[in-house]
């Protein structure tokens, strides 16, 4: 039974390593890796790191080329349009629901929490701390998708977001973006709150619009 702990955590810690290590840049788009590798970059042995690459595969960041190794998963611009394409339809859906039920408990709770993430997102680029910055940025819109309780939205959130997310960090450099997206949050914030759905709607679009055409602009082709 101790074993079977000691196994499931070390693939969780090479899972959460790994995948924290792609998204950061430290494990690079383009160059081909083995197995070995990983293990030797995490210092475990290569059973916990082949269960999390495994994951981290089905997740779409990994890619295995045949008698050759592991790479980082290109992404091409066709998939950031379809990625864009349903974030809009669904998160388009969300802020028109939570708009129209603004006096709800629920909504206002929500809008609260929203409040405090953009407060802790305008600290996180004042420090010009992208990681940070790009965590909240998906609890922010996560908060949003929640309200709806629709898992259906939840899940395809998950499987979306995490295929752009490297990219996501790299927009982050341009100069002035993090203050934009925090003016963007706020203004879907500022639209909801006062019970504007068509509003609420155009500002979200608005906002994944920009940040679709900065993925594209640091996509390779």
């Amino acid at each position: 039974m101790n074993q079977f702990i000691s196994k499931t955590t070390l693939k969780e810690q090479a899972y959460s390593y790994l995948k924290k290590a792609i998204l950061k840049g430290e494990i690079e788009a383009g160059r081909i890796y083995s197995e070995q590798w990983f293990a030797d970059f995490l210092g475990v042995s290569r059973t916990p790191v082949r269960e999390a690459i495994l994951q981290i595969r089905q997740e779409g960041l990994l890619e295995t080329l045949p008698s050759k190794g592991i790479i980082v998963k290109e992404i091409s611009p066709a998939d950031i349009e379809s990625t864009f394409q349903i974030r809009q339809a669904i998160e388009g859906f969300c802020v028109v629901s939570i708009a129209r039920e603004v006096n709800s408990h629920a909504a206002q709770d929500l809008l609260n929490s929203l409040y405090t993430l953009i407060d802790t997102q305008k600290e996180a680029a004042g420090y010009m701390n992208s990681y940070r910055f790009t965590e909240v940025d998906e609890l922010f819109h996560r908060h949003i998708i929640n309200f709806v309780n629709n898992n259906k939205f939840v899940e395809t959130f998950d499987d979306l977001r995490i295929r752009v997310y490297r990219l996501c960090m790299d927009t982050l450099k341009t100069e002035g973006r993090m203050r934009e997206t925090v003016n963007e949050h706020y203004e879907i914030y500022e639209k909801m709150k006062a019970g504007q759905p068509w509003e609420a709607y155009m500002a979200m679009n608005q906002h994944l619009s920009n940040a679709k055409k900065l993925l594209l602009s640091v996509c390779k082709h």
